[in-house]
Protein backbone atom coordinates (compact mmCIF):
# COMPACT_ATOMS: atom_id res chain seq x y z
CA UNK A 1 0.00 0.00 0.00
CA UNK A 2 2.69 2.23 0.45
CA UNK A 3 3.32 2.54 -3.10
CA UNK A 4 -0.17 2.44 -4.04
CA UNK A 5 -0.02 5.83 -1.27
CA UNK A 6 2.84 7.37 -3.10
CA UNK A 7 2.69 10.83 -5.59
CA UNK A 8 3.56 8.52 -8.37
CA UNK A 9 0.25 6.62 -9.18
CA UNK A 10 -1.25 9.57 -9.52
CA UNK A 11 0.97 10.62 -11.37
CA UNK A 12 0.59 7.48 -13.70
CA UNK A 13 -2.64 7.50 -14.14
CA UNK A 14 -2.16 11.09 -15.58
CA UNK A 15 -0.21 9.76 -18.03
CA UNK A 16 -2.46 7.09 -18.71
CA UNK A 17 -5.22 9.48 -19.16
CA UNK A 18 -3.18 10.91 -21.83
CA UNK A 19 -2.64 7.58 -23.72
CA UNK A 20 -5.22 6.29 -23.60
CA UNK A 21 -9.44 6.45 -24.02
CA UNK A 22 -10.14 4.10 -21.01
CA UNK A 23 -8.20 2.29 -18.71
CA UNK A 24 -9.74 -1.36 -16.29
CA UNK A 25 -7.78 -1.35 -13.06
CA UNK A 26 -9.16 -4.38 -11.02
CA UNK A 27 -8.35 -4.45 -7.33
CA UNK A 28 -8.36 -6.52 -5.06
CA UNK A 29 -11.59 -6.51 -2.64
CA UNK A 30 -12.97 -3.23 -0.80
CA UNK A 31 -13.24 -4.19 2.73
CA UNK A 32 -10.08 -6.91 3.23
CA UNK A 33 -7.48 -4.47 2.26
CA UNK A 34 -6.79 -1.06 1.41
CA UNK A 35 -5.58 -0.95 -1.89
CA UNK A 36 -9.09 -0.45 -3.74
CA UNK A 37 -9.75 2.26 -1.58
CA UNK A 38 -6.46 4.26 -2.37
CA UNK A 39 -6.75 3.39 -5.87
CA UNK A 40 -10.27 4.56 -6.30
CA UNK A 41 -8.94 8.05 -5.23
CA UNK A 42 -7.06 8.64 -8.47
CA UNK A 43 -9.33 6.91 -10.82
CA UNK A 44 -12.06 8.35 -13.15
CA UNK A 45 -14.93 6.21 -12.23
CA UNK A 46 -15.35 2.98 -9.55
CA UNK A 47 -17.95 0.20 -10.54
CA UNK A 48 -18.39 -1.85 -7.27
CA UNK A 49 -18.83 -5.45 -8.37
CA UNK A 50 -20.50 -8.21 -5.97
CA UNK A 51 -21.88 -11.05 -6.94
CA UNK A 52 -25.43 -12.88 -5.87
CA UNK A 53 -25.85 -14.78 -2.92
CA UNK A 54 -22.72 -13.96 -1.52
CA UNK A 55 -22.25 -10.30 -1.04
CA UNK A 56 -24.20 -9.34 1.83
CA UNK A 57 -26.09 -6.30 1.73
CA UNK A 58 -23.97 -5.17 4.65
CA UNK A 59 -20.49 -5.37 2.93
CA UNK A 60 -22.02 -3.59 -0.35
CA UNK A 61 -23.17 -0.72 2.54
CA UNK A 62 -19.87 -0.93 4.10
CA UNK A 63 -17.56 -1.06 0.95
CA UNK A 64 -19.95 2.22 -0.58
CA UNK A 65 -19.42 4.22 2.55
CA UNK A 66 -15.79 3.48 3.13
CA UNK A 67 -15.68 4.32 -1.02
CA UNK A 68 -17.79 7.54 0.11
CA UNK A 69 -15.37 8.77 2.83
CA UNK A 70 -12.57 8.95 0.62
CA UNK A 71 -14.84 10.71 -2.14
CA UNK A 72 -14.27 8.19 -4.68
CA UNK A 73 -15.94 8.51 -7.76
CA UNK A 74 -18.70 5.27 -7.51
CA UNK A 75 -20.85 4.97 -10.33
CA UNK A 76 -22.63 1.90 -9.76
CA UNK A 77 -22.68 -1.29 -8.61
CA UNK A 78 -22.73 -4.95 -10.66
CA UNK A 79 -24.43 -8.16 -9.46
CA UNK A 80 -22.83 -11.01 -11.02
CA UNK A 81 -23.94 -14.70 -11.14
CA UNK A 82 -27.92 -13.92 -10.74
CA UNK A 83 -29.17 -17.57 -10.90
CA UNK A 84 -31.87 -17.69 -13.72
CA UNK A 85 -35.30 -17.78 -11.85
CA UNK A 86 -38.87 -18.95 -13.17
CA UNK A 87 -40.89 -16.55 -10.86
CA UNK A 88 -40.73 -12.81 -11.11
CA UNK A 89 -41.65 -10.26 -13.36
CA UNK A 90 -41.72 -10.58 -16.86
CA UNK A 91 -40.36 -7.82 -19.24
CA UNK A 92 -39.69 -8.56 -22.44
CA UNK A 93 -37.22 -11.21 -22.30
CA UNK A 94 -35.77 -10.02 -19.11
CA UNK A 95 -37.59 -10.95 -15.83
CA UNK A 96 -36.85 -9.37 -12.51
CA UNK A 97 -37.83 -10.72 -8.82
CA UNK A 98 -36.07 -11.03 -5.51
CA UNK A 99 -33.60 -8.08 -6.21
CA UNK A 100 -35.29 -6.25 -3.63
CA UNK A 101 -33.53 -8.39 -0.96
CA UNK A 102 -30.07 -7.03 -1.71
CA UNK A 103 -31.24 -4.02 -0.31
CA UNK A 104 -30.55 -0.07 -1.93
CA UNK A 105 -27.80 1.92 -1.18
CA UNK A 106 -28.85 4.93 1.54
CA UNK A 107 -31.61 2.55 2.91
CA UNK A 108 -31.26 1.12 6.45
CA UNK A 109 -30.18 -2.56 6.30
CA UNK A 110 -31.65 -5.32 8.47
CA UNK A 111 -29.47 -6.21 11.38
Amino acid sequence: SELLSSKRLAELFDELREKFEVVLVDSPPVLPVTDAIIVAQVVDTVVLLTRSEVTSARAVTHSLELLANVNAPVKGVVLNAVAKQNSGFRYGRYRYGRYSSYGTYGAPTPH
